[in-house]
């Protein structure tokens, strides 16, 4: 198997004195000895004018400039793809801090003193609130003394922001971020309301 890809070819030649014979069909070169070799090392060092062996030393030249090229090709496409990924989740990360600190008032005494709000309710500015489309479903709450906090999930350009249960607090600064009014607690016994905004 390793002989024809190497050049040699079986011939029957009767007026030799072993009729079966393997030699290369261009050069005339008989591997008579090379068990320890590669059939084509063998053939390139002993016959490397052969036409066959020069031809096939540049399609394997030719085919690992090829290879080159294409491996040089991949790491730098794969190099600037992962810089845009890296931009992209920096990107988003630096968007969700900058809006995600809402502030919320807070009293105690006669001063009001301002508080970072950490359940991160909306990353939408007030202003915009009217201009983006909101969708509002209704789910049961397992237990009411619990306060679950928000959970923001990024899909692509969507961010949506789950509210399975509320503080008084948190129900608080809901109901002043938005414009759809006071959530009204004699409705929601057994159910939590849910909002989800898309950009």
């Amino acid at each position: 198997m390793a002989t024809p890809r190497a050049g040699f070819h079986r011939e029957y030649d009767p007026t030799f004195p072993a009729p079966d014979l393997t030699v290369c069909s261009l050069c005339g070169l008989d591997p008579c000895d090379w068990d320890n070799d590669n059939p084509f090392d063998f053939h390139a060092t002993r016959s490397p004018d052969c036409s066959f062996v020069r031809a096939t030393q540049q399609k394997k030249k030719h085919r690992n400039q090829k290879t080159r090229r294409q491996q040089y090709k991949r790491r730098s496409l794969q190099a600037v793809t992962q810089q845009e990924e890296e931009l992209q989740q920096a990107n988003a990360e630096n968007t969700a801090e900058n809006t995600a600190e809402n502030t919320a008032e807070k009293a105690s005494d006669n001063k009001a003193t301002i508080s970072k709000n950490t359940a991160q309710l909306s990353t939408i500015p007030r202003h915009m609130l009217s201009t983006v489309p909101r969708q509002i479903t209704t789910q049961q709450a397992e237990n009411d003394t619990t306060i679950w906090p928000a959970i923001s999930t990024c899909l692509g350009n969507i961010t949506l922001w789950y509210i399975t249960a509320m503080s008084t607090q948190e129900k608080d600064l809901l109901r002043r971020s938005q414009p759809i009014g006071p959530l009204r607690e004699e409705d929601q016994e057994e159910d939590r309301t849910v909002h989800i905004w898309t950009n």
